[in-house]
């Protein structure tokens, strides 16, 4: 099945924009539809009934990864993670970076971060990121990382979204909830039908991989031997940390994160075995902006490439 290609841009205008354009039309699309402070921030979600039976069917999820735009196509929604909050960002390299594309020493990439919760459910919070970074004349290379510390088994109630460090491995606990026990099993039959072959698919599905984004610079060149990191690790700024108890929604203390300030500082290493090392930062450009668009059209590709 080739790559469906869809995109708020005409084809023309997609692959001929520079990356300034890119993210100046989709912050400007987040800002004119942002909820605060003239509506209510939303809390009702998809219809289960409707939607469960979607995030069960591999036909239906693949098209998360073999959908190459920054925007959702018309009859499609963001089931899981649907509420966040989304600020533009500045993704810096350390000189000592041994990677190419985005990740290459000195690199400084202009993107846009999302930070979210799997649900409002507030005794199970699992919290996510997803990250955008834009190429001229190309398509986005999208990251994503969820804690590494309790993976898809949540923090609780713990309302502190920086309690743990992120990661693109993260664990699969032993004992998990019917509900993530189904999603994961959906997500392992996705992968084994991913076009292309084994080099097109993730090693499973908690270990998404970014050889992508270590092919292409922002300046839309190729990279004739891509050096990819196998993990990286977001160490979240201190801070930022709220307290575990503040019952705050969640979008409403992001929101007061000021532009400027460090968001992560991020780690990597080439192999499983081996020492992470600090290869760069990620730091706000913006305040984050909880925003219709920004929940509903607002698409990250999840990276399948590994070889």
């Amino acid at each position: 099945m080739p790559l469906i290609m869809i995109s708020f841009f005409d084809a023309e205008v997609l692959w001929n924009s520079k990356k300034m354009d890119k993210q100046a039309w989709i912050w400007n699309n987040i800002l004119n539809s942002s909820y605060l402070p003239n509506k209510a921030l939303p809390t009702q979600d998809f219809d289960s009934n409707t939607t469960l039976p979607l995030t069960l069917n591999p036909n239906y999820t693949e098209k998360a990864f073999t959908i190459q735009s920054d925007e959702f196509p018309p009859g499609r929604n963001k089931i899981i993670h649907h509420f966040g909050v989304v600020a533009k960002v500045l993704f810096s390299l350390l000189p000592q970076s041994p990677y190419t594309g985005i990740f290459k020493g000195m690199s400084e990439n202009i993107g846009l971060v999302r930070l979210s919760w799997l649900n409002l459910d507030m005794t199970a919070i699992i919290p996510g990121f997803a990250m955008k970074i834009f190429i001229d004349g190309q398509a986005s290379v999208n990251m994503f990382a969820q804690d590494m510390v309790t993976g898809l088994a949540g923090q609780g109630s713990n309302h502190n979204f920086f309690l743990h460090n992120f990661s693109n491995w993260i664990p699969i606990p032993s004992s998990l909830s019917p509900m993530t026990e189904n999603l994961v099993n959906a997500s392992r039959q996705t992968i084994k039908i991913l076009p292309g072959g084994p080099c097109n698919q993730p090693l499973d599905e908690n270990k998404l991989p970014f050889l992508s984004a270590a092919s292409v610079q922002q300046d839309g060149q190729s990279v004739s031997y891509p050096y990819p990191p196998l993990i990286y690790t977001l160490v979240p700024n201190p801070d930022n940390a709220e307290p575990a108890n503040d019952t705050t929604d969640f979008r409403v203390n992001l929101a007061k994160i000021p532009a400027g300030r460090l968001l992560y500082a991020v780690y990597a290493r080439p192999t499983q075995n081996a020492t992470d090392q600090l290869i760069g930062q990620v730091t706000l450009e913006t305040q984050f902006v909880a925003s219709d668009y920004g929940d509903n059209h607002l698409l990250f590709q999840h990276p399948f490439k590994r070889c």
